[in-house]
């Protein structure tokens, strides 16, 4: 699939005045690649969303595949401009790598997040070293979604490919490569490895060498902005960029969007939605590694530089809609129509709340009670209801989720929630209503795609272009109070577990 939208000012300027002057987005998410070309007032140009790339079977992703499916939308999107950028932003998903060989190669397909094929390792690091011990130096809880458990699966299961390894990178690191031939990686990146001291802002040599792993072998640090190198000749060549152009490594493409979507100081929260849902909240200190072992969530540097963020997780949320949709409705090769079909059955629904309560956890519960065995389920299902409202309800059970994690982290942090902002449910329509009506706090969503445009404004500076403001539209959205109450009544009532019950984890 390949969609595409263009500014209307074009790449000409108002009046067939001089050319703009052009910023580029790379912004590659565990379910889409997405491309685009703005100006350096965050307008787009042009807009490429396609599949990212998965391996045979569909378990991990063709890291090959990702860059030829980059390179091509680039050169697509220079095509319809008419003109290249000055400088690339890109952004990626967090935790998903690829060990690279001495010419820079591949060596195994590209690891992903959702891999649990280290559980054996996880625990054996939560046994051996501690997990307030490693969340006092890594900022994270104890799972086998980083790259440090994986790599000591590999260690005991295909030591080969360690000792083959020239450098192991994360997603945007290998963009990053395939345009400027350079190595290097970016804090948010790094921190998310779980061999990152992030108090140093160096990777750990002890953490490191655990896996048989030297400092060598990891990428460079960049901060906010520092350029990684330029375009190649040969990648210039064949995409239409100017070869010079500078590229920089915006970071974990959930901080990208919840900073270029205006969450920037403490008291905002960000409700990041895609494959996977976080909710981000801005910090002023790191959190106590005692509290983030207890909930499950994680902390460490946020995409400015300056201040620190906290993330509570939901593995697998916006997952749920296709699952649904394959499962539930038996539509397994639903494809790109999976969504729409989930959200035209969503629309059938007309009772808020539907009374179903939904624990949303597809792929166990991460944050602000980690059970890792903790499974989808459904309470409250009575003769009637219909598939539409068991739809209604999974937005609803992850609202109720996302809200719960958000009252944890306002816990550790101790300040309470001034805004939430979602991203990313502009494909599912009604889910921020749900939202609003489910938090208790002002609701705002925003337009258009902020991580993609924020990756690009990122590197503005690396231009010579002053860094601005994103300005993302946003738009308040409210519910009525009494269907607020009934949410209120349905949170608290069923869907929290009740105060000092413990979830059962289940084996």
């Amino acid at each position: 699939m390949s969609t595409s939208s263009a500014g209307s000012a074009g790449p000409a300027g108002p009046a067939g005045g001089a050319p703009r002057r052009l910023l580029a987005g790379v912004d590659v998410g565990s379910a889409n690649t997405k491309v685009g070309l703005f100006g350096v007032d965050g307008v787009p140009v042009v807009r490429l969303v396609r599949p990212t790339p998965r391996g045979q079977g569909g378990q991990h992703y063709d890291a090959e595949r990702i860059v030829r499916v980059v390179l091509d939308c680039l050169a697509e999107c220079v095509s319809v401009a008419g003109t290249a950028p000055e400088a690339i932003g890109v952004a990626s998903m967090a935790e998903t790598g690829v060990a690279l060989d001495a010419d820079l190669k591949p060596l195994h397909p590209m690891l992903s997040w959702a891999d649990g094929r280290a559980a054996a390792q996880t625990a054996w690091l939560d046994r051996e070293l501690g997990a307030v011990s490693l969340a006092a130096t890594t900022g994270l809880p104890v799972h086998a979604r980083h790259p440090l458990p994986k790599w000591l699966w590999l260690r005991e299961n295909a030591a080969g490919v360690l000792r083959k390894t020239r450098c192991w990178v994360s997603v945007a690191d290998l963009v990053a490569l395939a345009l400027t031939g350079e190595l290097s990686t970016n804090v948010t990146l790094a921190q998310r490895t779980m061999a990152f001291d992030v108090r140093s802002g160096e990777f750990d040599a002890d953490l490191l060498a655990l896996a048989g792993l030297r400092r060598s072998q990891l990428p460079p640090v960049l901060a906010r902005g520092e350029v990684t190198g330029q375009v190649t000749e040969s990648v210039a060549v064949g995409t239409g960029l100017y070869a010079g152009t500078p590229v920089v490594i915006a970071g974990h493409d959930h901080l990208v969007g919840a900073y270029a979507a205006g969450v920037r100081a403490p008291g905002q929260l960000a409700d990041s939605a895609g494959s996977t849902e976080a909710v981000i909240a801005v910090a002023d200190r790191l959190a106590d590694p005692s509290a983030l072992v207890a909930t499950g969530t994680s902390a460490g540097r946020y995409v400015d530089g300056s201040r620190w963020c906290m993330i509570g997780e939901l593995p697998g949320s916006g997952a749920l809609a296709e699952w649904f949709v394959r499962r539930m409705l038996a539509e397994r090769d639903a494809g790109e129509d999976a969504v729409k079909r989930f959200i035209d059955l969503v629309a059938e629904s007309t009772e808020r709340p539907t009374g179903v309560v939904v624990e949303p956890y597809l792929h166990g519960c991460a944050a602000p009670q980690p059970r890792p065995h903790r499974r989808l389920a459904l309470r409250g299902v009575t003769e009637r209801h219909n598939l539409a409202d068991l739809a209604a309800a999974v937005l609803e059970g992850t609202a109720f989720h996302a809200r719960w994690v958000s009252e944890e982290i306002a816990a550790i942090t101790n300040v309470l929630p001034a805004r939430v902002t979602v991203l990313g449910g502009e494909r599912l329509p009604g889910w921020a209503q749900i939202k609003a009506a489910v938090n208790p706090w002002p609701t705002t969503t925003v337009n258009g795609d902020p991580t993609l445009v924020g990756a690009a404004l990122l590197a503005a500076p690396a231009a010579g272009l002053a860094s601005v403001d994103p300005g993302v539209e946003r738009t308040e959205v409210t519910a009525g109070p009494v269907v607020s109450a009934r949410y209120e009544a349905l949170y608290r009532r069923r869907f929290l577990p009740p105060t000092g019950e413990q979830f059962p984890a289940r084996r």
